[in-house]
């Protein structure tokens, strides 16, 4: 991660509806032309400050003497308006693997900002369906909608505040064709951030920050030979850069995806064990275990005593009261019920059975929720037959351990959620990340004990 000294650069703009005022806006306006359609963007001014309304108006021309099939989002609105802030320092250059990185993530920063359309604006906007469609622009016919920016910038994760200052770009898009094949048009009007605004670090200075502190290079370059792909990523590499508050957040990390000989096990143990919850969740994943080279994902031990409690452990160096259920690493070629079972013995050395294939859990980043999956938790009900409890295993570094009802587990999901935010050399992350991961399973595990 890396700080900015002030302000940094996101910019975020919302979705389309369409209206027809005919307006011509005085300000800076730019057309483009392809296949006898015309896509003409004009802007009302040439600078916003921050708090100012700045309108564009889009107008389409079919000049053709045929109808043109165009393509709509799910609000049929036609057209986008984006604005693009110019970054002017990308930073240093850095040979082989790091260079590749930096240069296809430089490609896809969250440095750009929508535009509302008109009728979403004066009635207070909702979602439009995530669909696509097709629509006829007849022959000498011509569609217009009206956009407008507030100069500010907004998303889930930084909140909102005023764009950048500087000089930026409002690019509009239309797209000619069916959804499956369409051609775009696209247009670049220049504009500029005016009044008081704060200097902020880009995207290419962060990144150079960020190999500079040696974490994020060692771990790249421990990779394959990189290669740039097309659709992005680099070799078996998946990432970019993100604003975040006021935080540049550097992300990179290998997709975790089960493989053949895995998922044939978890059908076998859902089979003879009862087919576990599905989850999908989101975290930030900058912390051990997550993306730890020796696993691909780990096993929950949820261990029934003989009194019906089960136990949780403390480490040496988590946070005061930061117990949770027993977990440990199912490693590269490992199966998941041999994983189970060294676990459980060599943090516990209970003889236990296993009665029921509680949960599945996957991760992905909360920044690309559709992405990828980044690490899986396979939680597991046993029950203890024999054996004294202790823990063999003296380099788990474990300080206590706990007995709790299994009605408890939601309140200690509560209490890891609600761990404060601390760099931590001994996970390689924040410990408030750590405890939004961990909380997810002792809520999954809660709900499945209370059906």
């Amino acid at each position: 991660m890396v700080t900015r000294s002030v302000l940094a650069v996101l910019i975020a703009l919302t979705a389309t509806v369409t209206t027809d005022r005919g307006v011509t806006p005085p300000g800076p306006a730019g057309v483009a032309e392809r296949d006898g359609v015309t896509l003409r963007l004009e802007l009302d001014r040439d600078a916003i400050v921050p708090g100012d309304l700045l309108w564009a108006t889009l107008t389409i021309s079919n000049t053709n003497d045929h109808d043109v099939k165009w393509t709509a989002g799910g609000c049929r609105i036609p057209g986008l308006v984006e604005a693009l802030p110019l970054l002017p320092n990308a930073g240093r250059h850095w040979p082989g693997v790091l260079g590749s990185f930096k240069s296809w993530a430089l490609k896809y920063p969250e440095s750009y900002a929508y535009f509302v359309d008109e009728t979403s604006w004066v009635h207070g906007g909702g979602a439009c369906p995530a669909a696509q469609f097709t629509e006829t622009l007849p022959a000498g016919g011509t569609l217009r909608s009206r956009w407008v920016w507030n100069g500010f910038t907004s998303n889930a994760a930084s909140g909102s505040r005023p764009a950048p200052g500087g000089a930026m770009e409002i690019a509009a898009s239309f797209y000619l064709g069916e959804p499956r094949s369409p051609t775009q048009l696209r247009v670049l009007v220049p504009v500029r951030v005016t009044g008081a605004h704060d200097p902020y670090i880009t995207a290419g200075a962060a990144l150079d920050r960020a190999f500079d502190d040696g974490r994020l290079a060692r771990w790249l370059e421990a990779r394959p030979t990189p290669v740039t792909s097309g659709t992005g990523g680099v070799g078996d590499i998946v990432g970019g850069i993100k604003l975040e508050g006021n935080i540049w957040r550097a992300i990179a990390f290998r997709p975790v995806l089960l493989d053949r000989t895995h998922l044939d096990e978890v059908q076998a143990l859902a089979t003879r064990y009862g087919a576990p919850r599905r989850v999908d969740a989101v975290i930030r994943p900058f912390f051990d275990p997550v993306q730890r080279p020796d696993r691909f994902a780990e096993v929950c031990m949820v261990i029934r005593r003989r009194n019906g409690k089960l136990p949780l452990s403390i480490k040496t160096f988590y946070p005061r009261g930061a117990h949770r259920l027993p977990t440990g690493g199912i490693h590269h070629g490992e199966r998941i019920l041999d994983a189970l079972r060294r676990e459980t013995d060599e943090e516990t050395a209970l003889e236990v059975v296993v009665r029921r294939f509680l949960a599945w859990i996957t991760y992905r980043d909360i920044s690309a929720p559709e992405g990828p999956p980044l690490f899986h938790t396979l939680a597991f009900l046993l029950d203890e037959v024999g054996g004294t409890f202790k823990t063999r295993d003296e380099e788990e570094q474990i300080e206590d351990w706990i007995e709790v009802e299994p009605t408890a587990l939601s309140d200690v999901a509560d209490g890891l959620d609600h761990i404060a935010s601390a760099p931590s050399k001994d996970i390689g992350g924040d410990w408030a990340d750590w405890g939004h991961f961990r909380a997810i399973v002792h809520r999954v595990v809660h709900e499945e004990l209370s059906r």
